[in-house]
């Protein structure tokens, strides 16, 4: 799949998730991330200097779908920036939480989520604002020197665009060697893009924690597995799945 940095029309499938909230219900397997991540968040949020970052601590989602899978690691950084606050000598410091993702991502499913559900960080929360940007990672999303915690959790596997069908296949690590390298050419571009966008929006104190996927061998052969099976049933589908090398 591939995050397009140019304008998308919602009728381009491959171009969003489904709609009606159907990401939030598929994705317990990339929830399970988010357990990796909570001391990480703790330990980053520690790293911050409260006393740098001015009226306003930013924090930024960077792909955010549709908000189920955000909801306790933003929960578990605004705790602790709670708890921190004192030490640094501030009773209360406002806090915003910004989601972004594609233009075509299901903003209903994730203000209904962020807002209603009884897991939400705004639960018992006050001074903490929930704001949406419909813009690629791949883009400069925020102002200059505004984000004091950045926080993207199995999103930089989408690309910025799709640089060319992988004949016969679904995975471009089984792609050709010339396929496999422009795939390789186009992640790291992005790659480059991501952090060089980041760089620019975090104030000099600010923490970016960054949750990826990776394959060891067991995984690889379930790939093999499901390969060869989307294969013996839609030849077509090796021309629309992809992802990045490695």
């Amino acid at each position: 799949m591939t995050q397009s940095t140019e304008k998308v029309s919602a009728s381009h499938s491959e171009e969003h998730m489904l709609g009606h909230g159907f990401y939030n219900k598929h994705s317990h397997e990339q929830a399970k991330a988010n357990t990796y991540a909570l001391p990480l968040i703790v330990e980053a949020i520690n790293r911050i200097d409260l006393a740098q970052i001015g009226s306003e601590f930013g924090i930024a989602d960077y792909g955010s779908a549709q908000g189920q899978n955000s909801l306790l690691p933003m929960k578990t950084a605004i705790a602790q920036i709670r708890a921190l606050a004192p030490k640094s000598g501030r009773a209360a410091i406002p806090i915003s939480v910004t989601h972004t993702d594609l233009p075509t991502n299901d903003w209903s499913t994730l203000f209904q989520t962020v807002l209603f559900s009884p897991d939400s960080y705004l639960a018992g929360e006050s001074d903490v604002f929930c704001f949406a940007s419909g813009t690629s990672v791949y883009q400069q999303i925020f102002p200059p020197n505004h984000i004091a915690f950045g926080y993207s959790a199995i999103t930089e596997h989408w690309l910025s665009r799709k640089p060319c069908n992988i004949p016969n296949e679904i995975w471009s690590t089984r792609a050709t060697e010339g396929v496999r390298n422009t795939w390789a050419a186009q992640a790291k571009a992005d790659w480059h893009s991501f952090l060089q966008y980041r760089a620019l929006e975090m104030q000099p104190s600010g923490q970016l924690l960054i949750i990826g996927s990776g394959g060891g061998r067991r995984r690889q052969q379930r790939r093999r597995r499901l390969n060869q099976s989307c294969k013996s049933h839609s030849p077509a589908v090796g021309q629309r799945r992809h992802t990045i090398p490695g």
